[in-house]
């Protein structure tokens, strides 16, 4: 019994502490320092980045808290706490919060895609194009034989000319034949 005491515990101590640290930083986030992103990233279900912040907060906090009131609510019961029905509300409500990331998963895909709805995007973002937008600019600029880009970048040669001798040349000046 205590194992699952300790457990549960363990994992909604941890799941608290990922959260806080998420909210702690969306006020920052939102007014545009990136400087301390969490480096979490769910892979292609949720991106956490800097634009799409605030929808990421959704998800990873309905998972977090389902995370948080499962760890509570299996110590509660299978721990030997209380024989009462009110810790398997709280697990029930944490499998709910669970399952609210259907909605929410796709809604950060959206943002992702779109930039739209614009109060989940924070204010130094909402001019970026979503990613539909940017890669439809990027092959328009590909078809028109720009660069994909409209970023000035300097050329570097990778492989300098060779000299007459062979060696590489380490002057900017050309030889005329």
């Amino acid at each position: 019994m205590m194992r699952y005491l300790v457990g549960g515990l363990a994992v909604a101590s941890m799941a608290i502490a990922v959260l806080f640290d998420y909210v702690r930083l969306a006020g920052r986030i939102w007014r545009g320092d990136t400087s301390r992103m969490p480096l979490m990233d769910f892979g292609w279900v949720v991106a956490v980045k800097p634009r799409t912040y605030p929808s990421a907060l959704l998800c990873v906090g309905a998972m977090t808290g389902s995370f948080a009131l499962g760890g509570i609510g299996i110590a509660l019961t299978l721990g030997g706490i209380t024989s009462a029905r009110w810790p398997g509300h709280i697990l029930a409500v944490g499998v709910v919060m669970l399952l609210t990331n259907v909605v929410l998963v796709p809604l950060n895909w959206f943002v992702e895609a779109t930039g739209r709805p614009k109060f989940l995007v924070p204010p130094p973002h909402r001019g970026q194009p979503g990613s539909f937008a940017a890669a439809r600019r990027r092959r328009q600029r590909r078809r028109a034989g720009l660069p994909q880009t409209g970023h000035l970048a300097e050329s570097i040669q990778v492989r300098p000319e060779r000299g007459d001798d062979g060696k590489p040349s380490l002057t900017e000046d050309k030889k005329e034949p």
